[in-house]
C-alpha cells in the first residue's frame, strides 16, 4: 500500500538536497517528519548545506531559550504585581494605630536575637532604620538629634562615602555616627555595590525599650494562644 504522501517524496529530496531542514520541508509539504526521516536519510549534504542547517539550528536553540526566558521574567513580573497588590490590601485593611507602630517596634527591636534591654536595633536595610525612627519620634516625641549611630563596614568599603550616604538616607547628621568598623576577614573579597554595610543605631531610653520588650513578649504569647491554644 502506497504512503499518502508518496506524490511529494521527489520535492522533498529535491528541498533536502537544497539545504532545508526536515522541519522546513514538513511545513512546505505537510509531509510527518517520521515520513520525511525515512525517505531522505540516505541523502548526503554538502559542506555548505550541512554548515547552514548547523546554524539554523543553533539560532533556533537560541530563539527558543530567549523565548522561555521572556516567558519566566513575564511570569517573574506577573508574580511580584500580584505580591504588592496583595501588600496593599492587607495595609489598606490596617488600622496604623500608635499601638500597632508600637507592636512593630517591638517585633524589630526583640524578634529577631534575644537582646538587652539596651541592645541598639542593627539592619543594611536605610528603610528599617527609617521606620524606626519615625516610630520613635511620632510615638514617644524623641529627640532624632540624641540618636547615635555606627557602621560595620567589609574592608574594600569607604567609611567617608558610607557614611555620608546612611545619613543622607536616614536625615540626620553625619556627626551623629560616633564609629565605624571594618571587618578585617572581607580582605579581598570584593562587596556588591549595592551593600551599604551596617548600620547600628542607639538610644539612650530605657524605659520606651524596657516597654517594647515585654510588648514583643505578650503580644506573642497572645497570638500563640489565640491560633494554637497554648
Amino acid at each position: 500500500m502506497k504512503s499518502q504522501w508518496v506524490e511529494f517524496k521527489d520535492a522533498a529530496i529535491e528541498l533536502r538536497q537544497s539545504g532545508q531542514s526536515l522541519k522546513t520541508i514538513h511545513n512546505n509539504l505537510g509531509v510527518p517528519i517520521s515520513t520525511l526521516s525515512g525517505w531522505l536519510k540516505n541523502i548526503e549534504l554538502n559542506t555548505e548545506f550541512q554548515d547552514r542547517l548547523q546554524k539554523n539550528k543553533q539560532e533556533g536553540w537560541q530563539r527558543a531559550h530567549q523565548k522561555a526566558a521572556d516567558w519566566h521574567h513575564t511570569q517573574k513580573a506577573l508574580r511580584t504585581m500580584k505580591a504588592k497588590q496583595d501588600a496593599k490590601k492587607v495595609l489598606g485593611n490596617l488600622d496604623i494605630s500608635p499601638e500597632v507602630m508600637d507592636t512593630v517596634l517591638a517585633v524589630l527591636l526583640f524578634g529577631t536575637v534575644l537582646r538587652k534591654e539596651t541592645t541598639p536595633i542593627s539592619s543594611s536595610n536605610p528603610v528599617t532604620l527609617r521606620l524606626v525612627l519615625a516610630i520613635l519620634q511620632k510615638n514617644y516625641d524623641l529627640d532624632l538629634s540624641a540618636t547615635r549611630f555606627s557602621l560595620s563596614l567589609r574592608a574594600d568599603q569607604d567609611p567617608e562615602k558610607l557614611k555620608a550616604l546612611w545619613a543622607k538616607e536616614l536625615h540626620v547628621s553625619p556627626g551623629q555616627f560616633t564609629s565605624i568598623i571594618t571587618d578585617k576577614r572581607s580582605e579581598g573579597k570584593p562587596t556588591t555595590n549595592s551593600y551599604m554595610g551596617v548600620c547600628i543605631l542607639s538610644f539612650s531610653s530605657v524605659a520606651i525599650q524596657r516597654k517594647l520588650r515585654y510588648l514583643y513578649n505578650l503580644f506573642c504569647e497572645r497570638i500563640t494562644d489565640v491560633n494554637l491554644g497554648t
